[in-house]
């Protein structure tokens, strides 16, 4: 599906809210997993940050690490246990919350940001995701200099939607989208 400019909406793939898969599902639909509607006008917009490499990283390293702290202890190069402990803790920990994100494909710093028939979804990592129905967005507003959204919620309340967007077509999509859905 293709917006009025030249960058394509992104159709959606997956549920914004469960990340159930949509292929093969019809265009207007029910998510079979949590009921979220979605239409062939939605679109999704999400980014994951590197945070899980960087933990299964850091466990690696730490399981090098431990693995040289016993090493030198073995061959009776001062190193004290409290360290010892301290490193083969800090690999347990890292490991372990690896295993987590795998196992639950949890990433701590996922940003979701859907344009769905009855409004705007936006979820931050593992939180509930919040809707923002439709009739509640008085005004979508483009910053010229970042990639960023503020979406205006009556007179006052404003929340900006940044973190998710990957370059500068992806903001103008995403708020030709909202646009459209206000203005109907």
């Amino acid at each position: 599906m293709e917006s009025s400019g030249s960058t394509p909406i992104k159709p959606m793939s997956h549920c914004p809210r469960c990340f159930y898969s949509l292929a093969g599902l019809p265009s207007e639909h029910r998510c079979p997993e949590c009921g979220l509607k979605y239409d062939s006008r939605s679109a999704l917009w999400q980014r994951r940050r590197p945070v899980l490499a960087f933990v299964m990283g850091g466990g690696v390293a730490m399981a090098i690490a431990c693995g040289a702290t016993w090493g030198m202890r073995s061959l009776g190069v001062g190193t004290s246990y409290p360290v010892m402990t301290t490193l083969i803790g800090l690999g347990i920990f890292l490991s372990l919350t690896w295993f987590l994100c795998v196992r639950y494909r949890t990433y701590f710093s996922t940003r979701v940001v859907a344009v769905l028939p009855m409004g705007l979804f936006w979820k931050v990592s593992f939180l509930p995701g919040r809707l923002i129905a439709w009739n509640r967005i008085t005004e979508a507003r483009l910053y010229r200099v970042s990639n960023k959204v503020d979406i205006k919620l009556g007179p006052v309340l404003t929340f900006n939607v940044g973190g998710v967007f990957v370059d500068r077509a992806e903001t103008e999509a995403f708020h030709r989208a909202v646009i459209e859905r206000i203005e109907k």
